[in-house]
């Protein structure tokens, strides 16, 4: 059970950095795309 956890713990970080990382990119070009027009 521990052991199957551990693996899945590297998973969950890489997948949430993605993530966090896509909301940030998003936030920044939103403004940049709403001002073009």
């Amino acid at each position: 059970m521990a052991n199957s956890f551990l693996e899945f713990i590297p998973i969950i970080a890489l997948m949430g950095r993605l993530f966090c990382n896509n909301l940030f990119k998003f936030k920044k070009t939103l403004p940049q795309k709403t001002i073009k027009e």
